[in-house]
């Protein structure tokens, strides 16, 4: 069996209880509306595809605009033919194919609790006032040079390496399509293949690439799509059968 949701199939694992779950992703940028969401399944007795749809409400995300004046020394990293040549690099680690999940319960805060937001998730950006064309795609935490980054569940890193644009960056796979990103880093503490548990160090935090001062940029993405990373620190994926 398997979910559809505009282009994703995910499919359904089981639970020890015989329940099954599945994970989907919104894009921030989709339109307020009722999109249609499918489950999939044949039988033994019926090989023909069988499916039942549900209505899904999107709702308006009520993202907040901001304008980023970037420094003259930082302003190449804009160039068009850098930045796409990174994210296709990035999106195709997480166009993998999915692995076992590897996490349990609720994700840890990557930083300690006494580092605040500094910028949303979902909002709104334009650079050097120009067109207000993208979003941020991760969660940023304002944080002096050098204090630890940790491992918000376990997982295994297929990433560690300096880049352009995100700067010193480490990516886990943590199964079932769902990838975290750690960016800007002054230095990296883990390689590529190496697995990763809750609390482990993966780095300090930095202002490498496109930034304009020390933070750590915390991005998750669900089957390529990015999603809220506090929204895995305040609710348990799966959600736990007789859960609210």
């Amino acid at each position: 069996m398997s979910l559809a949701f505009q282009d994703q199939a995910v499919p359904l694992r089981q639970t020890s209880t015989g329940s099954l779950w599945g994970l989907a992703a919104i894009h921030a940028l989709t339109e307020p509306g009722v999109l249609p969401l499918e489950l999939r399944w044949q039988s033994v007795s019926d090989p023909a595809l069988q499916t039942i749809r549900w209505p899904i409400q999107v709702a308006d995300g009520d993202y907040p605009s901001f304008n980023i004046e970037l420094p003259p020394e930082k302003g190449d990293l804009l160039d068009p033919l850098l930045v796409r040549a990174e994210n296709e690099k990035v999106a195709a680690i997480w166009g993998q194919p999915e692995t076992e999940p590897a996490w349990r319960g609720r994700f840890q805060r990557p930083i300690a609790e006494e580092f605040l937001t500094s910028a949303p998730f979902g909002q709104r950006r334009s650079y050097n006032s120009g067109p207000m064309n993208s979003y941020h795609a991760g969660q940023d935490f304002s944080a002096l040079e050098g204090t630890p980054v940790y491992a918000p569940a376990a997982g295994l890193v297929v990433l560690a390496e300096p880049l352009v644009v995100r700067g010193n960056a480490v990516i886990v796979d943590h199964g079932a399509g769902l990838y975290s990103g750690y960016w800007h880093l002054v230095d990296l503490a883990v390689t590529p293949g190496q697995p990763v548990q809750p609390g482990d160090l993966l780095g300090h935090v930095g202002t490498t690439g496109l930034s304009t001062g020390n933070h750590l940029h915390w991005e998750l993405r669900l089957h390529g799509i990015a999603v809220a990373p506090l929204q895995w620190v305040s609710t348990w994926f799966p959600v736990p059968v007789g859960a609210e």
